[in-house]
């Protein structure tokens, strides 16, 4: 049985029996992803990509710590080779730390994006269908009708839009009544602009945009986030094993609150076609 058949069979199910089989666990995401995309097999592909990053990058840790015992412990003449040697080894591993952050961003955000634009697209075409009413908010007064319910704006209070994912995502929440995971959006305000960054100027930016970044870090408190280094002259910035397990644990997090949030919605807005 294909997906689409599976969830068109559930779709046929009687209210409480479709409720019983399809709100269990985190299915109910997939009431408002209509089962287009496997956020759950993308998930775990994720996982296995930056385990095997880790992986890597714990051997590569080892054998450099390997270099330097023998350095250290080294008596003969060949002294300044195995230094310009080791030393290389640090050039390596430090690009590669670089690296696995892009590789990290690259994969996270996008499926983050994804998850919550066609969530929260699917729940407006819900409401448009059922005509049903989402609770009053300034979001619903958009001036152009295709940003209502898109996480890529912002809505002012005159009905105009302002880009903004993030911010975007923070007024989706607050006008479907649904709490983000804790320190979600400040995270994923970094991970945006972290990602936008890396995209457009690759490991080392210029001098001005990593002043710039710096002080983003002060200024939205995302210093716990990051690892900053130099080259050039120039700050550099990487992702850190405990944000990289936070941001997995989010999106766990987030998953589970989109299944919940889809089992408390009525039956007259789930079922619309």
């Amino acid at each position: 049985m294909s997906k689409d058949d599976y969830f068109n069979q559930l779709m046929a199910l009687e209210p409480d029996n479709y409720t019983e089989a399809f709100f269990s666990g985190r299915a109910g995401v997939d009431i408002l992803l209509k089962a287009e995309i496997d956020w759950e097999m993308q998930l775990h592909a994720i996982k296995c990509v930056l385990k095997r990053n880790k992986e890597f990058d714990d051997d590569l840790k080892q054998d450099l710590q390997s270099e330097k015992n023998k350095l250290d412990d080294y008596k003969g003449n060949n002294i300044e080779n195995l230094a310009d040697s080791h030393q290389h080894s640090i050039y390596v591993s430090y690009y590669h730390d670089l690296a696995r952050s892009m590789s990290f961003v690259s994969m996270v955000v996008p499926f983050i994006e994804s998850i919550l634009q066609r969530c929260f697209k699917t729940l407006g075409s819900m409401y448009d269908k059922s005509k049903l009413a989402p609770p009053s908010h300034v979001r619903w007064l958009a001036k152009n009708p295709n940003h209502k319910w898109d996480c890529s704006y912002k809505i002012k209070s005159n009905g105009s839009s302002d880009k903004g994912f993030a911010k975007g995502t923070k007024q989706i929440f607050e006008a479907i009544d649904l709490a983000p995971p804790e320190n979600f959006l400040n995270l994923l305000s970094a991970l945006v602009e972290y990602r936008n960054l890396m995209f457009h100027q690759g490991f080392e930016w210029d001098k001005k945009t990593g002043e710039r970044f710096f002080g983003l870090l002060k200024s939205n408190k995302w210093e716990r986030h990051f690892i900053v280094g130099s080259s050039s002259g120039n700050k550099v910035f990487l992702i850190n094993d405990n944000a990289i397990d936070e941001v997995i644990e989010m999106i766990e997090t987030l998953l589970d609150s989109l299944a919940e949030f889809a089992r408390q919605q009525p039956w007259e807005l789930t079922s619309a076609e």
